[in-house]
């Protein structure tokens, strides 16, 4: 969205990019808040921005990189449960009422937020929904960046 050049290093998991970007042997990395926010707190990293759409609690003077000045930019990780595909309707239904119920209790709440983590739960529905919308923004993004797999032509 800004036209920035950067070489996409890709690492088996955020723990050893984290450990990279805090040795100094890469220049900067997006990363999910839970495994970044202990080297933030400690002073070793240096959060620049959120990528989310809504400042983090746990960081609240911490600016998006919309307010930061990319207008529109939003993304943000996900975490999903899954079954498989001929799980009976009925077990969906009582996996997911079960499942939101826990992810609303306080103490999950409060842990969740401490790590700069934002649960929200939700139906099978509007997860499918918002996995479309994602596809569609990344498909498109992805198109105009030109961006290709490597080896390819």
């Amino acid at each position: 969205m800004t036209g920035t050049r950067m070489t996409h290093v890709p690492y088996k998991g955020s723990g050893p990019a984290t450990a990279d970007l805090v040795g100094g042997h890469i220049q900067l990395s997006f990363s999910s808040a839970v495994p970044a926010m202990p080297q933030i707190q400690s002073g070793r990293l240096r959060a620049l921005a959120t990528t989310g759409a809504k400042r983090l609690a746990v960081l609240p003077d911490l600016p998006t990189i919309a307010e930061a000045g990319v207008t529109g930019y939003e993304s943000s990780t996900w975490t999903a449960m899954a079954a498989p595909a001929r799980t009976p309707q009925p077990v969906i239904e009582r996996l997911n009422r079960d499942i939101n119920a826990v992810l609303q209790l306080p103490d999950i709440q409060e842990r969740s937020a401490a790590m700069g983590s934002v649960i929200t739960g939700g139906t099978p529905e509007w997860f499918q929904d918002y996995l479309r919308s994602e596809l569609a923004k990344y498909g498109k993004l992805v198109k105009q960046a030109g961006i290709k797999p490597e080896g390819s032509n």
